[in-house]
């Protein structure tokens, strides 16, 4: 495992030679999905022309940075709520119950 940085300036050499954003192997994102794989949220599909082409002119801007793996504009989404990980019997606050999907799809309209 990678140590962390003693310094703003160490991290910020660190950054600019680096080919991944992942710089530490046990992130905290890391540890927060463990052992599960599946999230569930409602996202909202941006499909605004002025927004898409001014996310487009952003993209472009920064694209060539190290490190900076923009996403394909087909996932380009406003996420509204997290609702919590996918599981068959929720055991903690952060999870939702599988069976519960084509309902929400329903009202949903998808």
């Amino acid at each position: 495992m990678t140590e962390r940085a003693s310094t703003f300036q160490e991290a910020w050499n660190r950054f600019r030679e680096a080919e991944t954003l992942r710089l530490l192997q046990e992130t905290l994102e890391w540890e927060w999905t463990r052992g599960r794989k599946e999230y569930a949220a409602f996202l909202v599909e941006i499909e605004d022309p002025g927004a898409r082409a001014h996310i487009a002119g952003v993209i472009d801007r920064i694209k060539d940075i190290p490190g900076v793996d923009p996403y394909p504009d087909t996932y380009w989404h406003i996420t509204v709520k997290g609702l919590g990980f996918v599981v068959d019997e929720p055991r903690q606050a952060m999870n939702c119950r599988r069976a519960r999907w084509p309902t929400w799809e329903r009202r949903l309209g998808r």
